[in-house]
């Protein structure tokens, strides 16, 4: 009809790597999180995006953070992503655009299922445990499921 391609809601999955069988665009919503204690936070924007294209998911996290009245304890984290990470290693890779709302210096980023860690801004190789703060938020992510 000239209109594009058409998938079906549900995908109707191939056997052959070589056939686009899956594709699907959608929102989430992101949430500031830390991998032991949560925290309490209040929002002025919360938008997650999303694009996937076969095995491969490509998401975009807007947030603002207006107050936190508990700032939680453990790893910074971001939690909710659509998709589970299908790899048994840790992978994604993605670019912070803008930060004010993570405390420490977030230098980079890893996802394990549907949590995106932070890697600390330091030299040494650690997780980032700073938190969260007032402030905006965003970042894009590829990663495969």
């Amino acid at each position: 009809t000239g209109v594009g391609i058409t998938f079906p809601a549900t995908q109707s999955a191939s056997s052959n790597a070589n056939t686009l069988d899956d594709y699907e665009e959608g929102t989430f919503t992101p949430v500031v999180n830390r991998d032991s204690t949560s925290p309490t936070v209040t929002y002025s924007e919360q938008q997650g995006r999303y694009t996937k294209v076969g095995n491969m998911v490509t998401v975009s996290i807007a947030i603002q953070i207006s107050a936190v009245s508990s700032s939680g304890s453990g790893n910074t984290t971001i939690t909710g992503l659509p998709f589970a990470n299908g790899s048994t290693s840790y992978t994604g890779q993605g670019s912070i655009g803008y930060n004010t709302a993570g405390v420490g210096t977030l230098s980079g980023s890893w996802i394990s299922s549907t949590t995106v860690y932070f890697r600390s801004g330091t030299r040494g190789d650690s997780n980032d445990s700073s938190g969260w703060g007032v402030g905006y938020f965003n970042m894009s992510i590829t990663y495969l499921v």
